[in-house]
Protein backbone atom coordinates (compact mmCIF):
# COMPACT_ATOMS: atom_id res chain seq x y z
CA UNK A 1 0.00 0.00 0.00
CA UNK A 2 1.17 3.38 -0.67
CA UNK A 3 0.79 5.82 1.89
CA UNK A 4 1.17 9.84 1.66
CA UNK A 5 1.70 11.92 5.23
CA UNK A 6 0.72 15.14 5.33
CA UNK A 7 2.36 17.47 7.97
CA UNK A 8 4.74 20.23 8.63
CA UNK A 9 6.57 18.68 11.29
CA UNK A 10 9.10 16.01 10.18
CA UNK A 11 12.57 15.79 10.31
CA UNK A 12 15.16 17.96 10.19
CA UNK A 13 11.90 19.80 11.96
CA UNK A 14 11.63 18.70 15.73
CA UNK A 15 9.38 19.20 18.81
CA UNK A 16 7.39 17.24 20.07
CA UNK A 17 4.91 16.05 17.77
CA UNK A 18 7.53 15.42 14.99
CA UNK A 19 8.43 12.46 17.43
CA UNK A 20 5.16 11.34 16.71
CA UNK A 21 5.45 11.73 13.33
CA UNK A 22 8.76 9.69 13.07
CA UNK A 23 6.49 6.26 15.35
CA UNK A 24 3.93 6.66 12.78
CA UNK A 25 5.90 6.68 9.75
CA UNK A 26 8.04 4.00 10.30
CA UNK A 27 5.33 1.58 12.04
CA UNK A 28 3.64 2.10 8.23
CA UNK A 29 7.43 1.14 6.73
CA UNK A 30 7.32 -1.99 8.58
CA UNK A 31 4.55 -3.24 8.09
CA UNK A 32 5.84 -3.22 4.42
CA UNK A 33 4.22 -0.17 3.10
CA UNK A 34 5.15 2.42 0.87
CA UNK A 35 5.29 5.94 2.77
CA UNK A 36 6.05 9.26 1.44
CA UNK A 37 5.61 12.66 3.77
CA UNK A 38 4.68 16.07 2.48
CA UNK A 39 6.10 18.60 5.05
CA UNK A 40 8.45 21.30 5.10
CA UNK A 41 11.16 22.10 2.66
CA UNK A 42 14.46 22.11 4.76
CA UNK A 43 14.99 24.98 6.27
CA UNK A 44 17.45 25.87 9.03
CA UNK A 45 16.30 28.58 9.87
CA UNK A 46 13.33 27.31 11.85
CA UNK A 47 13.72 27.37 15.41
CA UNK A 48 13.46 23.68 15.96
CA UNK A 49 15.68 23.02 13.07
CA UNK A 50 17.22 19.33 14.17
CA UNK A 51 19.41 17.10 12.04
CA UNK A 52 20.17 14.49 14.43
CA UNK A 53 16.15 13.22 13.98
CA UNK A 54 16.86 12.45 10.33
CA UNK A 55 18.11 9.15 11.37
CA UNK A 56 15.33 7.93 13.50
CA UNK A 57 13.36 7.62 10.49
CA UNK A 58 13.35 4.33 8.72
CA UNK A 59 15.12 3.83 5.19
CA UNK A 60 12.75 4.19 2.02
CA UNK A 61 10.68 6.94 3.89
CA UNK A 62 10.48 9.70 1.22
CA UNK A 63 9.99 13.69 2.29
CA UNK A 64 8.49 15.77 -0.28
CA UNK A 65 9.20 19.49 0.88
CA UNK A 66 7.14 22.67 0.56
CA UNK A 67 8.65 25.76 1.71
CA UNK A 68 7.58 27.45 4.75
CA UNK A 69 4.13 29.51 4.72
CA UNK A 70 5.15 33.09 3.73
CA UNK A 71 4.54 34.71 7.02
CA UNK A 72 6.32 32.27 8.71
CA UNK A 73 9.23 32.53 6.22
CA UNK A 74 9.21 36.54 7.70
CA UNK A 75 9.45 35.98 11.34
CA UNK A 76 12.14 33.49 10.80
CA UNK A 77 14.49 35.46 8.58
CA UNK A 78 13.50 38.17 10.96
CA UNK A 79 14.58 35.67 14.29
CA UNK A 80 17.83 35.12 12.15
CA UNK A 81 19.42 38.77 12.08
CA UNK A 82 17.93 39.70 15.64
CA UNK A 83 20.08 36.84 16.84
CA UNK A 84 22.99 37.90 14.65
CA UNK A 85 23.01 41.36 15.82
CA UNK A 86 22.85 40.01 18.96
CA UNK A 87 25.82 37.85 18.84
CA UNK A 88 27.24 41.24 17.07
CA UNK A 89 26.30 43.70 20.13
CA UNK A 90 27.65 41.54 22.99
CA UNK A 91 28.89 44.58 24.98
CA UNK A 92 25.39 44.87 26.16
CA UNK A 93 24.16 47.84 24.38
CA UNK A 94 20.92 48.20 23.87
CA UNK A 95 19.68 47.93 19.83
CA UNK A 96 16.56 49.68 19.06
CA UNK A 97 16.04 47.77 15.88
CA UNK A 98 15.95 44.79 18.24
CA UNK A 99 13.42 46.30 20.59
CA UNK A 100 11.27 47.44 17.23
CA UNK A 101 11.59 44.02 15.67
CA UNK A 102 10.66 42.12 19.20
CA UNK A 103 7.29 44.71 19.44
CA UNK A 104 6.08 44.02 15.76
CA UNK A 105 7.15 40.18 16.43
CA UNK A 106 5.02 39.58 19.46
CA UNK A 107 2.30 42.11 17.98
CA UNK A 108 2.23 39.36 15.52
CA UNK A 109 1.87 36.38 16.89
CA UNK A 110 -1.43 38.06 19.02
CA UNK A 111 -2.89 39.19 15.91
CA UNK A 112 -2.52 35.31 14.50
CA UNK A 113 -3.57 33.46 17.51
CA UNK A 114 -6.47 35.54 18.02
CA UNK A 115 -7.43 36.39 14.12
CA UNK A 116 -5.99 34.04 11.50
CA UNK A 117 -8.32 30.77 10.65
CA UNK A 118 -8.25 28.36 11.45
CA UNK A 119 -5.01 28.95 13.37
CA UNK A 120 -1.49 30.62 12.45
CA UNK A 121 0.20 28.06 10.57
CA UNK A 122 -2.84 28.65 7.77
CA UNK A 123 -0.06 29.96 5.30
CA UNK A 124 1.68 26.92 4.87
CA UNK A 125 -1.82 25.10 3.04
CA UNK A 126 -1.46 27.30 0.67
CA UNK A 127 2.46 26.97 0.00
CA UNK A 128 1.59 22.94 0.44
CA UNK A 129 -1.13 22.38 -2.27
CA UNK A 130 0.50 24.74 -4.26
CA UNK A 131 3.81 22.54 -4.35
CA UNK A 132 1.54 19.83 -4.50
CA UNK A 133 0.06 20.87 -8.00
CA UNK A 134 3.22 22.31 -9.19
CA UNK A 135 4.87 18.60 -8.41
CA UNK A 136 1.96 16.30 -9.93
CA UNK A 137 3.10 14.67 -6.57
CA UNK A 138 -0.39 12.90 -5.92
CA UNK A 139 -0.58 11.88 -9.37
CA UNK A 140 2.90 10.44 -9.41
CA UNK A 141 2.61 8.80 -6.20
CA UNK A 142 -1.18 7.37 -6.47
CA UNK A 143 -1.42 6.81 -2.85
CA UNK A 144 -4.09 4.50 -1.50
CA UNK A 145 -5.03 7.02 1.57
CA UNK A 146 -3.77 10.25 2.62
CA UNK A 147 -3.02 10.73 6.72
CA UNK A 148 -3.71 14.33 7.51
CA UNK A 149 -1.89 14.83 10.90
CA UNK A 150 -2.05 17.79 13.47
CA UNK A 151 -0.73 19.77 14.75
CA UNK A 152 -1.61 21.81 13.30
CA UNK A 153 -5.30 21.73 13.05
CA UNK A 154 -5.04 23.64 9.48
CA UNK A 155 -3.36 20.49 8.08
CA UNK A 156 -6.33 18.96 7.78
CA UNK A 157 -7.32 21.39 5.17
CA UNK A 158 -4.40 20.01 3.11
CA UNK A 159 -5.80 16.45 3.53
CA UNK A 160 -8.88 17.13 2.92
CA UNK A 161 -8.81 18.94 -0.38
CA UNK A 162 -5.81 16.34 -1.94
CA UNK A 163 -8.47 13.77 -0.79
CA UNK A 164 -11.84 15.32 -2.56
CA UNK A 165 -9.21 16.37 -5.73
CA UNK A 166 -8.07 13.08 -6.03
CA UNK A 167 -10.70 10.61 -4.61
CA UNK A 168 -8.26 9.07 -2.13
CA UNK A 169 -9.66 8.01 1.22
CA UNK A 170 -8.57 9.84 4.09
CA UNK A 171 -7.39 9.42 7.65
CA UNK A 172 -7.22 12.15 10.14
CA UNK A 173 -4.86 11.79 13.53
CA UNK A 174 -5.11 14.29 16.23
CA UNK A 175 -2.61 15.18 18.36
CA UNK A 176 -3.95 18.05 19.79
CA UNK A 177 -7.79 18.73 19.66
CA UNK A 178 -9.24 21.40 17.55
CA UNK A 179 -12.25 23.05 18.32
CA UNK A 180 -12.09 21.18 21.91
CA UNK A 181 -9.31 22.32 22.48
CA UNK A 182 -8.37 24.49 25.91
CA UNK A 183 -9.08 28.36 25.19
CA UNK A 184 -11.44 28.30 22.46
CA UNK A 185 -14.54 30.50 22.89
CA UNK A 186 -17.87 29.30 22.08
CA UNK A 187 -17.78 32.25 19.38
CA UNK A 188 -18.94 32.64 15.85
CA UNK A 189 -15.06 31.70 14.90
CA UNK A 190 -15.84 28.43 17.14
CA UNK A 191 -19.51 27.52 15.19
CA UNK A 192 -17.38 28.27 11.97
CA UNK A 193 -14.52 26.14 12.50
CA UNK A 194 -16.80 23.38 14.38
CA UNK A 195 -18.34 23.67 11.06
CA UNK A 196 -15.30 22.67 9.33
CA UNK A 197 -14.11 19.97 11.43
CA UNK A 198 -17.02 18.18 11.23
CA UNK A 199 -16.86 17.99 7.51
CA UNK A 200 -13.98 16.93 7.48
CA UNK A 201 -14.29 14.02 9.79
CA UNK A 202 -17.49 13.16 8.29
CA UNK A 203 -15.68 12.19 4.93
CA UNK A 204 -12.74 10.91 6.65
CA UNK A 205 -12.73 6.74 6.71
CA UNK A 206 -11.40 7.06 9.90
CA UNK A 207 -10.17 9.01 12.92
CA UNK A 208 -6.82 8.64 15.51
CA UNK A 209 -6.47 10.32 18.68
CA UNK A 210 -3.72 10.23 20.86
CA UNK A 211 -5.18 10.24 23.89
CA UNK A 212 -8.66 8.68 24.82
CA UNK A 213 -9.84 11.63 26.81
CA UNK A 214 -9.78 13.45 23.51
CA UNK A 215 -11.79 10.89 21.34
CA UNK A 216 -14.52 10.67 24.20
CA UNK A 217 -14.99 14.56 23.72
CA UNK A 218 -15.26 13.62 20.16
CA UNK A 219 -17.79 10.75 19.93
CA UNK A 220 -20.48 13.02 21.67
CA UNK A 221 -19.51 16.51 20.32
CA UNK A 222 -19.93 15.44 17.00
CA UNK A 223 -22.10 11.96 17.61
CA UNK A 224 -19.32 9.82 15.84
CA UNK A 225 -19.42 6.31 14.88
CA UNK A 226 -17.42 4.41 17.54
CA UNK A 227 -16.21 1.70 15.14
CA UNK A 228 -14.60 5.00 12.95
CA UNK A 229 -12.46 5.92 15.65
CA UNK A 230 -9.27 4.51 17.67
CA UNK A 231 -7.04 5.79 20.19
CA UNK A 232 -3.24 5.67 19.11
CA UNK A 233 -1.15 7.10 22.03
CA UNK A 234 2.28 8.43 20.82
CA UNK A 235 4.27 5.57 22.92
CA UNK A 236 8.01 5.66 23.56
CA UNK A 237 10.81 4.09 21.08
CA UNK A 238 12.17 0.79 22.34
CA UNK A 239 15.39 2.15 21.42
CA UNK A 240 15.44 4.91 23.70
CA UNK A 241 15.48 2.47 26.65
CA UNK A 242 18.98 1.24 25.41
CA UNK A 243 20.14 4.76 24.21
CA UNK A 244 19.37 6.04 27.77
CA UNK A 245 21.24 2.89 29.47
CA UNK A 246 24.37 3.19 27.25
CA UNK A 247 24.38 6.66 28.40
CA UNK A 248 24.34 5.72 31.76
CA UNK A 249 27.58 2.84 31.41
CA UNK A 250 29.77 5.98 29.20
CA UNK A 251 28.52 9.39 31.27
CA UNK A 252 29.06 8.53 35.21
CA UNK A 253 28.50 12.31 35.72
CA UNK A 254 25.24 12.91 37.62
CA UNK A 255 23.53 16.31 39.14
CA UNK A 256 22.63 15.37 42.82
CA UNK A 257 19.42 17.38 43.35
CA UNK A 258 19.06 18.30 39.50
CA UNK A 259 15.30 18.77 38.45
CA UNK A 260 14.98 19.06 34.63
CA UNK A 261 12.17 20.29 32.44
CA UNK A 262 11.69 20.58 28.45
CA UNK A 263 9.20 21.95 27.33
CA UNK A 264 6.14 25.07 26.43
CA UNK A 265 5.31 26.70 29.20
CA UNK A 266 1.70 28.25 29.20
CA UNK A 267 0.25 30.15 32.08
CA UNK A 268 -3.55 28.05 32.96
CA UNK A 269 -2.31 25.33 31.03
CA UNK A 270 1.17 24.46 31.92
CA UNK A 271 1.60 26.48 34.84
CA UNK A 272 5.42 26.40 36.27
CA UNK A 273 4.71 29.23 38.79
CA UNK A 274 4.21 26.95 41.47
CA UNK A 275 7.12 25.09 41.40
CA UNK A 276 8.86 28.37 41.13
CA UNK A 277 7.21 29.44 44.55
CA UNK A 278 8.08 25.92 46.30
CA UNK A 279 11.40 26.59 45.29
CA UNK A 280 11.72 29.90 46.96
CA UNK A 281 10.55 28.12 50.00
CA UNK A 282 14.13 25.60 49.84
CA UNK A 283 16.74 27.62 48.57
CA UNK A 284 19.24 26.31 50.48
CA UNK A 285 18.15 22.73 49.61
CA UNK A 286 20.76 22.57 46.82
CA UNK A 287 17.94 21.81 44.14
CA UNK A 288 18.98 23.05 40.76
CA UNK A 289 16.62 23.35 38.15
CA UNK A 290 17.30 23.74 34.25
CA UNK A 291 14.28 24.53 32.25
CA UNK A 292 14.26 24.30 28.21
CA UNK A 293 11.89 26.47 26.42
CA UNK A 294 10.90 28.38 22.91
CA UNK A 295 10.02 31.41 24.73
CA UNK A 296 12.46 32.68 27.06
CA UNK A 297 11.28 36.07 28.27
CA UNK A 298 7.94 35.41 30.81
CA UNK A 299 9.56 32.43 32.38
CA UNK A 300 12.29 34.30 33.40
CA UNK A 301 10.75 37.01 34.40
CA UNK A 302 9.81 34.77 36.48
CA UNK A 303 12.36 33.27 37.97
CA UNK A 304 13.79 37.12 38.67
CA UNK A 305 10.10 37.30 40.66
CA UNK A 306 10.87 34.98 42.81
CA UNK A 307 14.62 35.73 43.07
CA UNK A 308 15.72 32.28 41.95
CA UNK A 309 18.10 33.46 39.68
CA UNK A 310 21.27 31.43 41.66
CA UNK A 311 19.28 28.28 40.98
CA UNK A 312 16.70 28.42 38.43
CA UNK A 313 18.44 28.32 34.26
CA UNK A 314 15.98 28.95 31.41
CA UNK A 315 18.17 27.96 28.46
CA UNK A 316 17.06 27.03 24.41
CA UNK A 317 15.64 24.18 23.35
CA UNK A 318 18.81 21.72 22.23
CA UNK A 319 18.96 18.77 19.81
CA UNK A 320 16.44 15.72 21.09
CA UNK A 321 19.63 13.43 21.31
CA UNK A 322 21.57 16.56 23.68
CA UNK A 323 18.37 16.60 25.47
CA UNK A 324 18.54 12.96 26.05
CA UNK A 325 21.19 12.87 27.85
CA UNK A 326 20.84 15.90 29.94
CA UNK A 327 17.71 13.93 31.65
CA UNK A 328 19.74 10.66 31.68
CA UNK A 329 22.00 12.94 34.13
CA UNK A 330 19.67 14.86 36.17
CA UNK A 331 18.39 13.27 39.04
CA UNK A 332 14.26 13.79 38.27
CA UNK A 333 12.64 15.02 35.06
CA UNK A 334 9.31 17.53 35.74
CA UNK A 335 6.50 16.95 34.09
CA UNK A 336 3.78 19.56 33.20
CA UNK A 337 0.08 18.52 33.29
CA UNK A 338 -2.59 19.86 30.88
CA UNK A 339 -5.62 21.63 32.49
CA UNK A 340 -7.67 18.96 30.76
CA UNK A 341 -7.60 15.18 30.09
CA UNK A 342 -8.33 15.39 26.33
CA UNK A 343 -3.51 15.64 26.15
CA UNK A 344 -1.77 13.52 26.94
CA UNK A 345 2.23 15.21 26.63
CA UNK A 346 3.85 12.72 24.05
CA UNK A 347 7.67 12.88 26.29
CA UNK A 348 5.62 11.23 28.92
CA UNK A 349 6.69 8.04 26.84
CA UNK A 350 10.08 9.07 26.35
CA UNK A 351 10.91 9.68 29.80
CA UNK A 352 9.32 6.36 30.87
CA UNK A 353 11.98 4.91 28.37
CA UNK A 354 14.70 6.86 29.65
CA UNK A 355 14.24 5.84 33.26
CA UNK A 356 14.90 9.20 35.03
CA UNK A 357 12.32 9.62 37.89
CA UNK A 358 9.53 11.77 36.61
CA UNK A 359 8.21 14.38 38.97
CA UNK A 360 4.03 15.32 37.25
CA UNK A 361 3.16 17.59 38.47
CA UNK A 362 -1.25 17.71 37.85
CA UNK A 363 -3.44 20.08 37.17
CA UNK A 364 -6.70 17.29 37.55
CA UNK A 365 -8.29 17.03 40.46
CA UNK A 366 -10.51 13.73 38.69
CA UNK A 367 -9.45 11.66 35.83
CA UNK A 368 -5.75 11.79 34.82
CA UNK A 369 -4.79 9.58 32.32
CA UNK A 370 -0.88 10.58 32.64
CA UNK A 371 -0.89 10.26 36.26
CA UNK A 372 -2.26 6.88 36.31
CA UNK A 373 0.18 5.56 33.65
CA UNK A 374 3.09 7.12 35.44
CA UNK A 375 1.77 5.58 38.90
CA UNK A 376 0.38 2.31 37.02
CA UNK A 377 4.13 2.00 35.60
CA UNK A 378 5.87 3.35 38.66
CA UNK A 379 8.39 5.55 37.15
CA UNK A 380 7.49 8.56 38.83
CA UNK A 381 5.48 10.54 41.72
CA UNK A 382 2.30 12.53 41.33
CA UNK A 383 1.48 15.35 42.68
CA UNK A 384 -0.94 18.29 42.56
CA UNK A 385 0.63 21.73 40.74
CA UNK A 386 0.50 23.69 44.05
CA UNK A 387 3.53 25.13 46.18
CA UNK A 388 2.20 22.63 49.33
CA UNK A 389 2.08 19.75 47.70
CA UNK A 390 5.18 20.12 45.43
CA UNK A 391 7.44 20.78 48.41
CA UNK A 392 6.13 17.49 49.76
CA UNK A 393 6.99 15.50 46.72
CA UNK A 394 10.21 17.18 46.61
CA UNK A 395 10.88 16.19 50.32
CA UNK A 396 9.80 12.65 49.56
CA UNK A 397 12.12 12.66 46.67
CA UNK A 398 15.36 13.86 48.04
CA UNK A 399 14.37 13.26 51.99
CA UNK A 400 15.24 17.34 52.56
CA UNK A 401 15.05 17.11 56.31
CA UNK A 402 17.80 14.76 56.26
CA UNK A 403 19.40 14.69 52.69
CA UNK A 404 23.24 14.21 52.46
CA UNK A 405 24.75 18.48 51.07
CA UNK A 406 25.96 18.94 47.41
CA UNK A 407 29.34 18.56 48.24
CA UNK A 408 29.12 14.84 49.02
CA UNK A 409 26.10 13.53 47.74
CA UNK A 410 26.88 11.60 44.67
CA UNK A 411 23.92 11.66 41.89
CA UNK A 412 23.77 7.63 41.13
CA UNK A 413 22.87 6.77 44.83
CA UNK A 414 19.84 9.27 44.81
CA UNK A 415 18.44 8.42 41.54
CA UNK A 416 18.75 4.82 42.91
CA UNK A 417 16.93 5.68 46.21
CA UNK A 418 14.17 7.40 44.63
CA UNK A 419 13.43 4.78 42.38
CA UNK A 420 13.59 1.99 45.11
CA UNK A 421 11.34 4.05 47.12
CA UNK A 422 8.96 4.33 44.01
CA UNK A 423 9.43 0.11 43.29
CA UNK A 424 10.66 0.96 40.32
CA UNK A 425 12.36 -2.43 38.63
CA UNK A 426 14.52 -1.95 35.91
CA UNK A 427 13.26 -3.90 32.87
CA UNK A 428 9.85 -3.15 34.34
CA UNK A 429 6.94 -4.28 31.41
CA UNK A 430 5.03 -1.31 30.28
CA UNK A 431 5.43 -2.21 26.46
CA UNK A 432 1.60 -1.46 26.09
CA UNK A 433 3.18 2.13 26.18
CA UNK A 434 5.45 1.10 23.61
CA UNK A 435 5.22 2.71 19.96
CA UNK A 436 5.51 -0.60 18.45
CA UNK A 437 2.20 -1.70 20.43
CA UNK A 438 0.39 1.44 19.56
CA UNK A 439 1.04 2.38 15.71
CA UNK A 440 0.95 -1.24 15.54
CA UNK A 441 -2.64 -1.54 16.31
CA UNK A 442 -2.85 1.96 13.77
CA UNK A 443 -1.68 -0.51 11.18
CA UNK A 444 -3.89 -2.92 11.48
CA UNK A 445 -6.78 -0.11 11.63
CA UNK A 446 -5.79 1.37 8.45
CA UNK A 447 -4.99 -2.21 6.89
CA UNK A 448 -8.50 -3.38 8.01
CA UNK A 449 -10.45 -0.29 6.64
CA UNK A 450 -8.68 -0.12 2.95
CA UNK A 451 -9.49 -3.76 2.88
CA UNK A 452 -13.49 -3.08 3.49
CA UNK A 453 -13.41 -0.37 1.62
CA UNK A 454 -11.76 -2.51 -1.66
CA UNK A 455 -14.56 -5.42 -0.40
Amino acid sequence: MKILIVTPTFPPIGGAHTLRMIKMANALAGHGHEVHVLTYKDDKNHPTYDAALISRVSRGIISHGAPIGIWHRKVYNQNVEIKKEANYNRSGKNSVKKKINSIINGAGKKFARNFIFPDSMVDWCFSAVKQERKDKLVSIITPNVIISCSMPNSVHLIGYKLSKKYRIPLVVDYADPWVYSVGYKKNLRFYLERKLEKMILKHAMFISFSAEGCRKVYLEGYELDELKTITVMSGYEESLQKEADEIRKMHTKHSCKKLIYGGAIQLGVRDIAPLFQALTEIKDSGIKLLIRTDLLGRPREQVKKYGLESIVSIENYIPFDEHVKEIVESSVVVLLGNSNNIQIPSKVFNYMAIGTPILYLSMLKKEDDVGDMILNSKTGIVAQNNKEAILKALNKLFGLDNSCNTTNCKGSFVIKDIKRQLGYVEGNDFKQYSDTVQFGLFCKKLEAAIKNMDC
